[in-house]
């Protein structure tokens, strides 16, 4: 994000990478991985190109919001952000329903520690809902996994 900025600054006042690395006593090289989200720019760098870029506070507004965090991708940085501050995690898989695959003998494994209040009844409705996850797999039976859930309560 502070890349596509600075670079809209640059070219709004007609700097090329090239002509702008001499004004502010910067590579060309180092404009162009800032610009890119390779590296992080110094307090330097955003003074010094606040200056001949004429840009009014915008830079170092928008320095604020850079990461110094290793190993988080910038697009990744708000959900890191967030995931820090939650209490709980909810995410929604389009291309799995977990224990599809599961035997019978492995859902009771997983299930039947799982829960403290009447651990059988609990473990044996999960148990039925992973069987008739499995059995939409079979082209034996034309209704939609909904439906096979919905009668199997």
């Amino acid at each position: 994000m502070f890349g596509a900025v600075y670079q809209a600054l640059r070219e709004k006042a007609g700097f090329t990478q090239e002509s702008l690395a001499p004004e502010i006593q910067y590579s060309s090289h180092y404009i162009a991985s800032v610009e890119q989200g390779r590296r992080l720019p110094s307090e330097t760098f955003i003074e010094r190109s606040e200056e001949a870029l004429d840009a009014g506070k915008v830079l170092r507004k928008a320095a604020k919001y850079l990461c110094r965090r290793r190993g988080f991708a910038s697009w990744f940085r708000v959900w890191a952000g967030l995931e820090e501050q939650a209490l709980n995690l909810y995410t929604y898989e389009n291309r799995l329903v977990p224990g599809l695959l599961q035997t019978e003998a492995y859902a009771r494994t997983l299930f039947g520690g799982l829960f403290h209040s009447d651990p059988k009844e609990l473990s044996a409705l999960h148990i039925r809902y992973a069987k008739l996850r499995s059995q939409a797999l079979t082209p034996d039976d034309s209704r939609s996994l909904l439906e096979q859930m919905r009668g199997a309560l």
